[in-house]
């Protein structure tokens, strides 16, 4: 009955530990620095150990995660009443693959288009289910319309010149525009560019006026 007794104690103790924390985001990635906020509220100082290493926050006060699939950190809290705690944090984990999928002005890139969503759209990659998908920023791409010369874009948006091109275009056949070269990032997040590179991507445009 006491080592029941003492069971249950140890949980409620344990489960008291863990709702101090604030951690933000949960969840982690291969492929990029994930940076995250660890937080006790009611405890004085906190350290945090990955891989029995202790980590110090950044300027922003967050905290380097390194990714592995079973990744598991240890937050050691110290309270006023000289109380330490310990407490090992488990991370979701996300394998993430490729920045597979664009958006044009907010909208899946494979459906098809008008001319007139042209003016001025912005040119958008994203990966399912990727918490950082606002950070990542398109700086430059190639533009190929069939009959002209390949067009280079600086920045994320369809420029005049090829809005023009388009409506220029006489009635007819539907327009397969194809953007290729990519060039990105995402900001404030270093990454590896050379594994998660945007594909090309083929726009295909009404062309019935």
């Amino acid at each position: 009955m006491l080592n029941k007794i003492i069971l249950l104690i140890s949980l409620l103790f344990l489960c008291s530990c863990k709702s101090k924390l604030i951690v933000d985001p949960e969840i982690i990635y291969n492929r990029i620095e994930n940076y995250v906020s660890i937080n006790s509220p009611k405890s004085e100082s906190i350290v945090v150990l990955d891989n029995n290493k202790i980590i110090t926050p950044n300027e922003d006060n967050k905290y380097l995660i390194h990714y592995n699939n079973k990744k598991t950190i240890k937050i050691i809290t110290y309270n006023k009443n000289s109380k330490v705690d310990s407490i090992n944090y488990s991370f979701k984990t996300k394998n993430l693959k490729c920045y597979a999928q664009y958006k044009i002005n907010g909208i899946n890139s494979n459906n098809l288009i008008s001319k007139n969503q042209l003016k001025n759209a912005v040119i958008s990659a994203y990966h399912e289910d990727f918490i950082y998908n606002s950070l990542f920023e398109i700086t430059g791409f190639k533009v190929k319309i069939p009959g002209y010369s390949t067009i280079i874009v600086k920045g994320n948006k369809i420029t005049d010149e090829i809005y023009n091109i388009i409506q220029n275009e006489q009635k007819g056949e539907n327009i397969m525009m194809q953007i290729f070269d990519v060039e990105g990032g995402l900001k404030k997040i270093k990454w590896e560019p050379t594994l998660c590179h945007p594909p090309e991507l083929i726009i295909e445009i009404k062309n019935n006026r």
